[in-house]
């Protein structure tokens, strides 16, 4: 699928620059993707950050500024508003127009539209609250009036608060992705057609597409060119617990999907033998199908990234890091029967046996199948 993706300076901005993520997001996914903005300095980082796919500003085109000019698109303005007439009286709506500051809010410039040969162009839909310059108002307007005659879709997707959504953007667009059932049904009661609107719960989609910065959720970002079919597993270790341990890998060994395996311990040594000596006979050991795991040797110095992504943490024994993951809806368990009816900080689960650990295993792969990203909302619109 061919997208364009126009992206103002001012939304990069506001979005903490995440949104620079998304054209490197789709273009993984297999779409072909242009760029177009109308700041040089936001095409410069994202040429340097990106150097394949194309990134370029459109042609400004200067309109004559004279009095003349003036005149003449107040005429036209009072053509185009005869008819209208302030609410409940006799007035007409062009007699209480301030005429001579008219000139004044007129940008004497224009930009060309780049050549249609897209399938839908993606943009964040904008707000009367944060308003876009005028420089990026003007070229979105041509921009959407050309795609409209030359029948390409225009897909919106949520940045701000839709409370704030102009509702001239709410007639015009043809789809509206949202993060929320509830700003669905606002924009619903707004007059917005159900049919249109479709909702994003991929949490790193839904966290590129966010003005709420959260450092822990900025962990999760050089995940955005990871391969979305891999699930993740965070394990961590512990002298005490082997047994556990050997356990949960014997498992992962006999599991038939991609894996990405952070195996979490601790740097310590005795005598001549260290702890990174000890679990990598263990993983040797019990990972015999390397194939189809990556895995990552780490330390407890990095246990808050290693918990942000991952889908899945796994401990013999409570520590904080398991509350940190249910607070960002991850799977936090404790495998150790040893656990088992010891009253734990909700979210977190206590397995005693394999297959009670591989169960819990089935639901997050089951979870993750169903989160809809922004490319399956995109491949799903029927385009021409």
């Amino acid at each position: 699928m061919k997208i364009l993706i126009p992206l103002s300076k001012w939304d990069v901005s506001t979005s903490t620059n995440r949104l620079k993520l998304l054209p490197r997001l789709l273009k993984n996914y297999g779409h072909d993707i242009e760029v177009v903005t109308t700041s040089s300095d936001l095409k410069d980082e994202l040429l340097n950050e990106n150097k394949d796919f194309k990134v370029y500003m459109p042609e400004a085109i200067s309109f004559p500024d004279s009095f003349k000019f003036r005149d003449d698109l107040v005429k036209t303005f009072i053509q185009r508003t005869i008819d209208i007439k302030i609410p409940n009286t006799n007035l007409p709506f062009w007699k209480v127009t301030a005429f001579d500051d008219f000139r004044g809010h007129i940008v004497p410039h224009s930009y060309r539209t780049p050549n249609m040969k897209y399938d839908l162009i993606l943009v964040p839909l904008p707000s009367f609250e944060d308003p876009m310059p005028d420089i990026d108002d003007i070229f979105y307007t041509h921009l959407f009036s050309e795609a409209k005659s030359r029948g390409v879709k225009i897909v919106f997707f949520q940045l701000f608060p839709v409370h704030t959504a102009p509702m001239l953007f709410l007639r015009f667009g043809d789809y509206y992705i949202l993060r929320s059932e509830f700003e669905r049904d606002f924009l619903i009661k707004k007059g917005l057609e159900l049919s249109k609107i479709r909702l994003l719960t991929h949490p790193i989609d839904r966290y590129l597409t966010s003005l709420i910065a959260d450092p822990y959720m900025d962990m999760v970002l050089d995940r955005v060119s990871e391969e979305r079919d891999t699930l993740n597993i965070s394990l961590i270790n512990h002298a005490k617990y082997r047994p556990q341990i050997r356990e949960v890998l014997s498992l992962l060994n006999s599991m038939k999907v991609k894996l990405t395996l952070n195996f979490i311990k601790r740097n310590y040594t005795v005598r001549n033998l260290s702890e990174t000596e000890i679990v990598k006979e263990i993983i040797d050991q019990e990972l015999t199908n390397k194939k189809t795991i990556d895995i990552n040797l780490t330390d407890t110095t990095t246990m808050a990234k290693s918990v942000m992504t991952a889908d899945i943490i796994i401990s013999p024994f409570f520590l904080n890091a398991l509350n940190l993951a249910v607070t960002y809806d991850k799977t936090a368990i404790i495998h150790n029967r040893g656990f088992k009816g010891t009253l734990m900080p909700q979210g977190i689960s206590v397995t005693s046996t394999i297959d009670e650990l591989r169960s819990e295993i089935d639901k997050v792969i089951e979870k993750k199948n169903n989160y809809i990203s922004i490319s399956n909302i995109l491949k799903e619109i029927p385009i021409g």
